[in-house]
């Protein structure tokens, strides 16, 4: 299955590589009530609903064990590793639940890498800071003891992380790396939050543009407005895959929040893009993962529930000789291997 999947993988992204596409849609699959926070490259999906976490893989939707009191899990890497934060306390669930640990008082954990190693933020003992730390080899490592309000949200697998600073409701984000010192280095901005690294270094969130706050790509030392649907005044980039596919929400004319993708330097609204969208509207999507696939939550029918969208292809003819080639010229490395 991972063998196919990964086959499909590569499939995928020689056809984003082709263009032009005439229709970029996607089917929409219903994960039951909640929100969808993640999904990895094998389609294990993480939901949060009612104060519990959920996982969903193969159809089948099973809780995720944690240290007890209100869940809310945060991300899945693709050794199927989840963490998030219960009873007020940073956890990972590698098929047990295990305490991460902290600096004295509550603590939180929101992205982790392929390799295990998770960023997150802890307040000190009396909750009179917090903190920016990172979890590795059963350690926790605070990266910057001087910080007022700081907190670690997401690391690539080369151990690259964004920090957010939100000392006096402004926020102000930072790549850090630790090889081969410690440094912190402004992504820009103003206003700026920062929501998730690739494996390529680009990073997305939100930050002020024009007074409004705008999605924005963070790449090789500039920050890019993406815009917003329509020209509404409001979006907000939630993940961005190694391919340099965003999803997010933005605002409507209804001053309502709609989920949207980013790709080909133009933001689509995912609701258009739905083969039968029938009684649902896509609020937000939340994560993207190196197929296309996409998590996040809505309503249907008028009841909050979590999606997933699988994308559907369809190309001009021109593209279709070219992806029927490239498809050959996969298979046949594939045939060499064996």
């Amino acid at each position: 299955m991972k063998a196919k999947r990964r086959l499909f993988q590569a499939m995928f992204l020689s056809l984003l590589s082709i263009s032009p596409l005439s229709a970029l849609q996607y089917q929409i699959t219903d994960l039951g009530q909640g929100r969808a926070y993640d999904i990895n490259n094998s389609q294990q999906i993480i939901i949060r609903y009612n104060g519990l976490g959920y996982l969903y893989e193969d159809g089948v939707r099973s809780d995720i064990a944690a240290l007890g009191g209100t869940v809310e899990v945060n991300r899945i890497n693709n050794a199927g590793q989840i963490v998030g934060h219960s009873g007020e306390y940073a956890f990972m669930n590698d098929g047990t639940a295990h305490s991460l640990g902290t600096l004295g008082g509550y603590s939180h954990a929101y992205g982790i890498n392929d390799n295990g190693i998770i960023a997150g933020g802890s307040y000190t003992a009396g909750f009179a800071q917090y903190q920016p730390v990172i979890y590795e080899n059963g350690g926790v490592t605070n990266i910057n003891p001087s910080a007022q309000y700081m907190y670690t949200t997401d690391i690539n697998n080369s151990g690259t992380a964004i920090v957010m600073s939100n000392p006096t409701g402004i926020s102000t984000a930072y790549l850090y790396t630790r090889n081969p010192n410690p440094n912190f280095l402004s992504i820009g901005g103003y206003d700026t939050s920062a929501y998730c690294i690739n494996n390529n270094d680009m990073v997305v969130g939100a930050s002020s543009f024009g007074g409004n706050l705008h999605a924005y790509i963070y790449s090789a030392g500039s920050i890019i407005d993406l815009g917003t649907l329509n020209g509404y005044s409001q979006s907000v980039a939630q993940h961005i895959n190694d391919a340099g596919i965003v999803v997010g929400s933005s605002q409507t004319d209804s001053n309502d929040m709609q989920a949207f993708v980013y790709c080909d330097n133009q933001m689509y609204n995912l609701n258009d893009l739905v083969i039968d969208i029938s009684l649902w509207t896509l609020e937000k999507a939340q994560s993207v993962n190196d197929m296309g696939e996409i998590v996040g939550w809505g309503t249907y029918d008028g009841e909050q529930r979590a999606f997933l969208l699988t994308p559907v292809l369809v190309p001009e003819p021109m593209s279709i000789v070219l992806l029927l080639g490239a498809i050959a010229g996969l298979l046949t490395h594939k045939i060499r291997r064996l």
